[in-house]
């Protein structure tokens, strides 16, 4: 991976510029992998806030990986335009909860590759969570089959998705 955050409680702010993170195995090389402290009190996990901002630019795998109980990604430039891409997520909150806002995707020809440029994957932990997707741009060459890919498990059915205001154009 570029910079990998691990094993925190509490909270982080992370403002980064990351490019060119590529690997011809079939391992891990996101850009920005964000883990916090997987710890279980009470049934739920400890709380940790993260908050993101800057740019990622053509990486292997994913260009945002977070696994915390409140993620937020904001005022970023996220860009993908090599065709070199192994996991084809630009932003992937993997415990299914977070704010996506005032991003600018540049995505180039991969659209037509199965790229998808957000992921909320709620399998990771089963939690009921709320995701927000907002003021969000894209920018590609060519159509887009798919902008967002929610995953949930049968126990996380109640939890709550917004989508308020995605903008894609065809450049």
């Amino acid at each position: 991976a570029g910079i990998t955050v691990a094993g925190y409680t509490g909270a982080c702010e992370i403002d980064c510029d990351i490019s060119n993170i590529t690997t011809s195995l079939t391992r891990d090389a996101d850009g920005l992998k964000v883990f916090g402290d997987t710890t279980i009190t009470d049934g739920n996990y400890r709380p940790q806030i993260c908050v993101v901002t800057g740019k990622v630019k053509n990486c292997t795998g994913r260009l945002l990986k977070i696994q915390t109980s409140e993620a937020t990604v904001r005022d970023m430039v996220l860009e993908q335009t090599t065709t070199n891409f192994a996991q084809g997520v630009g932003v992937s909150l993997q415990w299914g909860g977070g704010l996506v806002e005032n991003c600018l995707f540049k995505l180039g020809t991969l659209m037509e590759e199965g790229y998808t440029p957000i992921f909320i994957d709620n399998r990771i932990d089963d939690q009921k969570t709320k995701a927000v997707i907002r003021n969000v741009r894209l920018q590609c060459e060519e159509s887009i089959p798919r902008i967002v890919v929610v995953s949930e498990s049968v126990d996380t059915l109640d939890s709550e998705y917004v989508i308020d205001g995605i903008t894609a154009e065809i450049a």
